[in-house]
């Protein structure tokens, strides 16, 4: 007879190995070590993150200082600008200054010297004096046939060479006296010939309108020149004297009709005999 008890069924192995597996000391260590890693790793992220912003900051604060460095200069090279403005300012009143000195110098010679006139190509002997001078420049003066002439002081320019004839600087006790022989001084014999006493700059500025015109004659243009207010007229434009130079000063529309207009006044009202004054011109005759 077949015994019939029900024995239970094995136990899947599986399931029993589960149920007698049981956690072993190594896991729980490194259970309990992961908060503490975690912890270093935050540790580690923070400090290398601050070391980025450290960087950073040191980084910007060199930018900063830079650019400060770029206002100074900035502020440094407006104040130099300013220097430099101000300096040009005063360099240009002073140039003016300058040229009115030399202006007001020039007038002064002008006038110590309006009672001489040079005379040039007259006969020179090696020891001239004073009275021998005289008598040469009274001779010629007896070619003008000019009378009631005082003549003050007469003397040699320079020191005597061989080969070479020196002016006599000649000096009249009446400007009067020195008008009358500059206006009959064309009719010198040659090779004698007057010039005005004039000062260095004067001479320098008429040698200038001399060489200009000269210049432009030979380009067939017309020329007139004024020395008493040292400008040349080329072809209708005006040159003046600036500055030792020739410059072109023409005159604007407006200032041209005003003086077209003050031409075009009554002749009664003006003076038709020239100014002796304007006649008086630095030139070899």
């Amino acid at each position: 007879m077949t015994d019939n008890t029900h024995n239970p069924p094995p136990m899947d192995e599986g399931f029993q190995d589960f149920e007698n597996d049981e956690p072993n000391d190594l896991d729980e260590d490194e259970i309990s070590q992961q908060p503490k890693r975690s912890k270093r790793i935050d540790n580690d992220s923070l400090f290398h993150m601050f070391l980025q912003l450290s960087q950073q900051s040191t980084n910007i604060q060199n930018q900063l200082h830079k650019l400060n460095m770029l206002d100074e200069i900035k502020s440094t090279l407006e104040d130099q600008k300013t220097t430099i403005t101000n300096l040009s300012t005063a360099v240009a009143t002073m140039d003016q200054e300058v040229t009115q000195l030399k202006n007001e110098n020039e007038r002064l010679e002008k006038e110590l010297k309006k009672c001489n006139l040079i005379f040039s190509g007259i006969s020179d002997d090696q020891n001239e004096d004073e009275s021998v001078c005289l008598d040469k420049i009274k001779q010629q003066i007896n070619h003008l046939k000019v009378r009631g002439v005082t003549l003050d002081t007469a003397h040699r320019l320079g020191t005597f060479k061989i080969g070479t004839t020196r002016s006599i600087k000649v000096k009249f006790l009446k400007l009067s006296d020195r008008q009358k022989v500059w206006d009959a001084r064309k009719n010198l014999p040659s090779p004698v010939y007057i010039n005005e006493d004039l000062p260095q700059q004067t001479r320098r500025h008429h040698y200038i309108l001399r060489e200009a015109a000269r210049d432009a004659k030979s380009k067939n243009k017309s020329v007139r020149i004024k020395c008493s207010t040292k400008e040349n007229t080329i072809d209708e434009k005006v040159f003046k004297i600036e500055n030792d130079a020739l410059v072109d000063s023409s005159p604007t529309n407006a200032a041209k009709k005003k003086k077209d207009f003050l031409g075009k006044r009554p002749l009664q009202t003006r003076n038709m005999r020239p100014n002796t004054s304007q006649q008086n011109q630095y030139r070899r005759d």
